[in-house]
């Protein structure tokens, strides 16, 4: 394949890749912990748009231990457990 024929494919890609990464901005505070602290954490998930925020997911790493939510109003929380009934997402 030629350097040019390489090119084109990664450029693609790249712009691809750009309108899901402007999306992609919500933002967890605060943002460092101390390991093994218990911290309460808040997500932001701000909206420019004319459209409103209809679905969030959040999957949580396996070091993670998550032991409660809290509330929005209007929305639904659905918690994804694995075998061990702990909370992944």
């Amino acid at each position: 394949m030629t350097r040019l024929k390489v090119f084109v494919r990664l450029a693609v890609a790249i712009l691809a890749l750009i309108p899901a990464m402007a999306h992609a901005h919500a933002v967890v505070l605060p943002k460092n912990s101390a390991p093994g602290a218990y911290e309460k954490y808040v997500l932001r998930v701000p909206n420019e748009k004319g459209v409103p925020t209809t679905r969030i997911e959040i999957r949580f790493p396996s070091n993670i231990k998550v032991v409660s939510f809290s509330d929005v109003d209007g929305w639904t929380l659905e918690q994804i457990r694995d075998s061990s009934n702990a909370i992944i997402g």
